[in-house]
């Protein structure tokens, strides 16, 4: 009887621990409130995640569905096209305050024979008349031109289309937003697995995408990536997860790391599917589903937040000056698009009303949610020590403390912290990303 007991014991224990690394360890038991986020479309009008991921894809199909030649005006359009643009149509119909963006591209050795100040124009023009006619309002069309000197060579060069955003959800930065889907609909399509297996695999090298995907979500600190992995019925499940799709989310997950995406910013979930598999058992493209957590839009306090500290870290980085004091004819030193500067060994910063104009904001704010403080975070990229980039980060905080302190932020309600140059947002190895982590963060809690 005793040793029943014991093996009773030991059999409870093991299935405990069996659970606990499953589902608490590696989350695979499917508990939404512990895979995903509790994230709603809060009203039919919102630009919500599902909404915008399913407007960018049929921008940039109906880019892949629209041609034209070297040194022609005139723009064709395919079956591509036609099936993106009714959806477009519905969607800004939908959101009357977004507005969507053709840019007419061109190259500088086309011959322009049109009325237009280059053929780049002219082609926008063309293709605004053709969003008219399928229904688009012309209040909500936008149009300019750019020249393209890869128009010709590069099958995937084309960026005809983009979405301009109202005031009401300025913290969506049409450009990064742009690349960000666009990255999440490369992924999508390079992903692949075989029924009854576990593993996911790239077609193609993911790297410069997933630079991109990382960029954007160390920025917007507030976003999350969440993978949703399918599966079906009849599948074979070889672990003790809730179900294979589950797994091959938790996979991918693994695989993003590898590639230096941020764990903690990446969500698991699965989803039951059917006819995920050609006849060889491989999954078809965009089987894998990817898309962005947003913060709930129908929390006022938060977007304010997130509205006020994307604006004042834009203009704290572009109103205060810096020298780092390196080899005076340094390419680093000379920038003059530095995102955040100051001289050596000095506070000076430089106002204008541009600055005023947030500082009362944000003054407002605080007033409205006595609870919260405001933290400033500085950063350095990684030319020199370690130490050195600790205290650069730390004075650059301080700079943009100041600042709010002259106008009458109280200072008790700000922080200063340095990550010096261990939180880049871009790579150290060129210019460009160096001068991106190069900055300052208010985060406001």
């Amino acid at each position: 009887m005793k040793n029943f007991v014991a093996f009773l014991i030991l059999a409870i224990w093991l299935a405990f621990g069996a659970w606990y690394y499953t589902c608490k360890v590696k989350n695979l038991c499917g508990s939404s409130a512990e895979t995903t986020a509790n994230v709603t479309d809060a009203a039919s009008n919102n630009l919500t995640p599902t909404k915008l991921k399913l407007a960018y894809q049929n921008i940039f199909q109906m880019e892949d569905g629209l041609h034209f030649e070297f040194s022609d005006e005139q723009v064709h359009i395919d079956e591509l096209f036609d099936q993106g643009i009714d959806h477009i149509a519905s969607f800004l119909e939908e959101h009357p305050q977004t507005s969507v963006t053709i840019t007419g591209l061109y190259t500088s050795d086309e011959q322009n024979a049109t009325k237009e100040t280059n053929i780049g124009m002219a082609r926008a023009i063309g293709i605004q008349k053709i969003l008219e006619n399928r229904g688009i309002s012309p209040n909500q069309i936008i149009i300019n031109s750019s020249p393209e000197e890869d128009l010709y060579l590069d099958a995937d060069v084309k960026q005809i289309f983009n979405f301009k955003f109202s005031d009401k959800n300025s913290n969506f930065n049409s450009a990064e937003l742009r690349a960000a889907y666009r990255s999440i609909d490369h992924l999508e399509r390079n992903v692949q697995f075989y029924k009854d297996g576990e593993e996911v695999l790239f077609i193609e090298e993911p790297k410069e995408s997933l630079a991109t995907l990382d960029y954007y979500l160390n920025k917007n600190r507030d976003y999350f990536l969440q993978i949703t992995g399918p599966y079906e019925e009849e599948e074979v499940l070889h672990s003790d997860a809730a179900n294979i799709g589950l797994v091959r989310a938790y996979h991918l997950k693994g695989q993003l790391g590898d590639y230096s995406l941020n764990q903690e910013k990446v969500l698991i979930d699965s989803r039951e599917e059917s006819n995920i598999f050609d006849a060889n058992g491989t999954s078809f493209p965009k089987m894998m589903e990817l898309n962005f957590v947003f913060p709930d839009k129908e929390d006022e306090a938060k977007q304010r937040e997130l509205v006020l500290e994307d604006a004042l870290a834009n203009l704290l980085n572009s109103e205060t000056s810096e020298a780092i004091p390196l080899d005076s004819n340094s390419e680093e030193n000379n920038s003059s698009n530095t995102p955040l500067k100051f001289g050596y060994a000095s506070h000076r910063v430089r106002l204008n009303a541009g600055v005023r104009d947030y500082v009362v904001e944000l003054k407002e704010y605080l007033s409205d949610y006595p609870e919260k403080n405001i933290t400033i975070i500085g950063h350095a990229d990684n030319i020199g020590s370690e130490e050195y980039n600790f205290e650069l980060g730390r004075i650059r905080g301080l700079s943009a403390r100041n600042l709010l302190v002259n106008y009458k932020i109280s200072p008790t309600r700000i922080k200063v912290i340095s990550e010096g140059e261990l939180s880049p947002i871009a790579s150290n190895d060129s210019k460009e990303g160096r001068r991106m982590n190069r900055r300052v963060e208010l985060d406001i809690k």
